[in-house]
């Protein structure tokens, strides 16, 4: 029976885009979960960054966008020649990251819990 834990794991793993992994040995696969995360909190702290510039709660940027900056950021900052350029492409980076807000809603959503889904219906067996 699936509990709250499998979905804490199934959103984390989509999160970090860890669905199909592509190692072999549960060594590995740990390995490979244990360098997401980081990655994953290396993309939360980007956020808290740009929501402190723009005055925002982190909450108000999204995930996915905010990443995708960065996955297209870090090769260059990584091959910047100086300190100097590092820090221009950071800063470019971080404005692209700022631009990861996300839509105000128009709608208040309701407060009512989603309901349940009932016990699937059974027949019985046709005898003869």
């Amino acid at each position: 029976m699936a509990g709250a834990g499998t979905s804490k794991l199934r959103s984390l793993k989509s999160t970090l885009e860890l669905e199909q992994l592509t190692c072999t040995t549960p060594e590995m696969v740990a390995k490979e979960i244990d360098v997401g995360m980081p990655a994953c909190n290396l993309v939360r702290a980007v956020i808290c960054l740009a929501a402190q510039k723009a005055g925002l709660t982190p909450r108000s940027f999204g995930f996915t966008r905010a990443r995708n900056v960065m996955n297209a950021f870090t090769p260059l900052i990584a091959a910047a020649k100086n300190e100097d350029e590092a820090r221009k492409l950071f800063d470019k980076m971080m404005y692209f990251a700022g631009q990861a807000k996300l839509p105000r809603r128009t709608r208040k959503r309701p407060s009512c819990p989603r309901t349940v889904w009932g016990k699937p219906q059974t027949f019985p067996k046709r005898s003869g």
